[in-house]
């Protein structure tokens, strides 16, 4: 995988770019053989579609010949039991449904390939709806604008529904039609949006129109989301030509330049009616035909490289085929034996199972990433600010710089996750799926993913570094110690003499109960009568047999002044002076613990 790495070191930038590729994997494709899924005999069936929710798997099909006509009855099977079994059958008026899906209620919404004509720029468009899972459906109108005049085909609308609707996260309709404009020659194929369940539907943006292209034109698209969350669109052009691809990483907005399918030979994707489908296991699978009934994979679950072919059928057929994914790693793909103009004699709609396997390749075992090694083989260069020398260490350079690059071992920003569209206004950046905004995509203008990319370099001073081991603080306050150990042994022993004589304790007891007795009381309680110089406190004394030899010796005893161990009122009425002992408060709080109480009886 190619990678980036940046190290900061030393107050300097190292940047570090090493491009590789990642270990690929493999598939195991088990192809299971044909059953039938609808045997129509003598009466057309042909131009299947299938669909897959849960257990349940949908299969529609044109009853009806190849011409434009509309208001047609076609049909429809449907298995309840991952297709085993086919005992569903539906068919009504307007219902050859080209597009399939579950609204986020739980409704199953679908919308016939058929449009009829209004005028040059509106026609009528026919979807059906069912609330119990497919076992009765009905019928709406609704109704298609386009920025400008189509062609008129009569009875069709100026353009067609043409497979695989989706629903997007603002509950909105959006897909693919295709038709010609009045002023080109040849097929355009378009994206459009309904906002009100598919009632009114608008133009939003051109996929792909060329008239200098061959054959017919960009025409059946089918569009799928793909793993990195961007819409793959691949179009047919005409019979015996090659499919065409085009992407949108902006939901439709804007497409690339239509260009083959990269990776398998252009000769070799003849097709009509192409049909795409990501499964679970990550791979994007194709299916397309005429001639033959085919297979195509994409590990990368993209479409950026195709690969794995597969030919399923060489029968008659009318090459329109179909997949889903009906278990985990399993494709349903659905084809016909024949069209009207090709006279089968018996119509069926087939099936086939096809098991995807997904094979690792097993990983590399993790190593050290050797930086320093590349640097002195010349492989990546240094650009750093370091200029510190020691003639200690006359070896030292800004290789050192490379020290701990050895265990870097996940790398921040993957190139082969990064992927820039074709105009190159916006980068598409893919990663595991993030449950916060529920999707493993970010698309950026390329301002915004540059800002991304680098707002881990710190800001000017900002310490982003930490040191371990050698670098440590612990291990550089030790070696200091010893550095000064033998310094002093090589002296000898005499020792050096600290003046402590300004030394100040490093919390000095505060001076405010002091101040607010002098505030107060106006009288400094630590200013000597006698001789008016401050007085410093030498000692506290509690104990009461102390403080009565004290006050005998300075004859105060006899002074009707006493010790009182309680702080309860004085048991006699007559005047007296109480003090209380200081207790453990060497400076107390004089505003709510008085210490000096006088009873005035």
């Amino acid at each position: 995988m190619t990678w980036i790495a940046e190290l900061i070191l030393f107050g300097g930038v190292l940047a570090a770019v090493e491009a590789g590729s990642a270990s690929g994997d493999t598939l195991n494709i088990q192809i299971g053989n044909r059953f039938i899924i609808e045997d129509g005999g003598g009466s057309i069936r042909q131009f299947p579609f299938v669909y897959t929710f849960d257990n349940d798997a949908f299969v529609s099909f044109s009853e009806h010949g190849d011409a434009a006509t509309v208001h047609n009855v076609d049909g429809m099977r449907l298995s309840r039991d991952n297709g085993a079994g086919w005992t569903g059958y539906h068919r009504t008026n307007d219902f050859y449904l080209s597009s399939l899906v579950r609204l986020k209620n739980g409704t199953l919404w679908g919308m016939s390939y058929v449009t009829e004509w209004i005028d040059g720029t509106n026609c009528s468009c026919f979807f059906q709806t069912s609330t119990n899972n497919g076992d009765t459906w009905t019928g709406h109108v609704g109704r298609v604008a386009f920025p400008a005049p189509a062609q008129n085909i009569s009875p069709y609308g100026g353009f067609l529904f043409h497979r695989d609707m989706l629903v997007m996260e603002d509950g909105s309709l959006q897909g693919p039609m295709y038709g010609t404009y009045a002023t080109h020659t040849k097929y355009s194929s378009v994206w459009v949006k309904s906002s009100d369940g598919g009632s009114n539907w608008s133009f939003v943006s051109t996929i792909a129109h060329d008239d200098a292209v061959g054959g017919e034109g960009f025409c059946e698209p089918v569009v799928a989301r793909c793993a990195d969350g961007s819409l793959l669109c691949v179009m047919r052009i005409g019979s015996n030509l090659p499919l065409y691809q085009s992407r949108s990483v902006d939901n439709g907005l804007s497409w690339s330049a239509p260009t083959t399918l990269p990776g398998v030979n252009p000769d070799t994707t003849y097709s009509v009616d192409p049909s795409l489908c990501l499964m679970s296991n990550g791979v994007l699978a194709l299916s397309y035909g005429r001639p033959d009934n085919k297979l195509l994979f994409s590990l990368d679950g993209n479409g950026e490289t195709w690969g794995y072919g597969q030919n399923i059928y060489s029968g008659k057929s009318s090459g329109y085929t179909g997949i889903r994914e009906i278990l985990p790693g399993r494709l349903l793909m659905v084809g016909d034996e024949g069209a009207n103009w090709q006279n089968p004699g018996a119509y069926r709609i087939w099936g086939v199972f096809v098991d995807v396997t997904r094979v690792p390749t097993p990983p590399t075992p993790q190593g050290k990433l050797d930086l320093a090694s590349k640097y002195r083989l010349g492989q990546i260069s240094v650009d750093t600010d370091m200029t510190w020398t020691d003639a200690s260490y006359p070896d030292a350079g800004v290789a050192a710089a490379f020290d701990g690059s050895q265990y870097i071992v996940r790398n921040p920003f993957s190139v082969e996750k990064m992927r820039v569209n074709q105009a190159g206004d916006a980068i598409t950046y893919r990663s595991e799926m993030n449950e916060k905004i529920h999707r493993n995509f970010e698309v950026f203008s390329p301002c915004d993913f540059i800002a991304a990319i680098t707002q881990h370099i710190p800001d000017k001073s900002f310490q982003l570094v930490r040191y371990y081991g050698w670098y440590s603080n612990k291990m550089r306050g030790q070696r200091n110690k010893r550095a000064a150990a033998n310094a002093q042994a090589v002296a000898g022993t005499a020792l050096a003499v600290i003046d402590v004589s300004d030394y100040l304790p490093r919390r000095i007891p505060s001076a405010k109960w002091r101040e607010l007795i002098k505030k107060v009381y106006e009288a400094d309680p630590l200013l000597c009568p006698r001789c008016q110089h401050t007085m410093r406190i030498v000692s506290l004394i509690d104990d009461g047999d102390v403080i009565e030899r004290i006050l005998r010796h300075l004859g105060l005893w006899d002074q009707d002044v006493r010790v009182c161990s309680s702080t309860g009122p004085p048991a006699s009425a007559h005047r007296e002076l109480v003090l209380e002992p200081w207790l453990e408060d060497p400076l107390p709080d004089y505003d709510t613990e008085p210490v000096f109480m006088c009873a005035n009886g």
